[in-house]
């Protein structure tokens, strides 16, 4: 049994299928927005931390504005330098959680979309957005070039690589935000997100990450 396609008359080969492009499906991008983390902390931590997490959270504003979201390396480093500081902030023993309201918007419109005051939403958004620079590189590496100037444009086997490498790291990204920080969220605050967190949408993008080309 089978579809139409897939039946071939006695005596001919099936026809070998050709695949010329791969298109890596990539969510519109988040980024934070302006936020005031210096007077909710201030005297709660030390003063020259304070002032380090708002020196790379506005550097991740402004690189991302100012590059609409292309410079990928510049970015996904300040962003992993900005992480292991704001994990302090989650950790219940410290009661830092819900000190800070925390903005994000849509990178392409400018439009804010979420405001929330809890770190665990901040660490969501930064590992997420980690993920979308990551389908964006491998996006951008599966585009085929021509190198050779013959006018033949192909994808050479070191971008195929690097760019399965690119996809398995969104992937494990998503998939800690779903099962790692999801949980610490109360009802409350999830029904305020955008449809790219709501329940089940941060898995899905890794099952349609990559699909053949028309």
């Amino acid at each position: 049994m089978g579809c139409g396609a897939s039946i071939y008359a006695v005596g001919k080969r099936k026809k070998k299928t050709n695949i010329p492009e791969v298109v890596v499906y990539v969510p519109s991008m988040r980024i934070p927005a302006q936020s005031d983390l210096q007077r909710p902390l201030r005297g709660l931590i030390p003063h020259d931390l304070v002032d380090r997490l708002g020196c790379l959270r506005n550097q991740i504003v402004l690189v991302a504005e100012d590059t609409g979201g292309s410079a990928v390396a510049e970015l996904r480093r300040a962003l992993e330098e900005y992480l292991p500081l704001l994990i302090g902030l989650t950790k219940k023993e410290h009661g830092l959680e819900d000190l800070v309201e925390f903005k994000w918007k849509n990178l392409e419109d400018g439009r804010l979309e979420n405001s929330v005051t809890n770190s665990w939403f901040e660490l969501l958004s930064v590992i997420h957005m980690l993920a979308m620079l990551h389908l964006s590189e491998a996006n951008s590496l599966m585009i085929p070039k021509d190198h050779s100037g013959s006018g033949i444009r192909v994808v050479s086997s070191d971008c195929k690589r690097d760019s399965v490498d690119l996809l398995l790291k969104a992937s494990g990204c998503l998939v800690f935000c779903v099962h790692e920080i999801m949980a610490h969220l109360p009802p409350d605050i999830k029904k305020k997100f955008s449809r790219d967190f709501q329940d089940g949408v941060p898995g899905g993008y890794i099952n349609s990450s990559t699909r053949p080309g028309n």
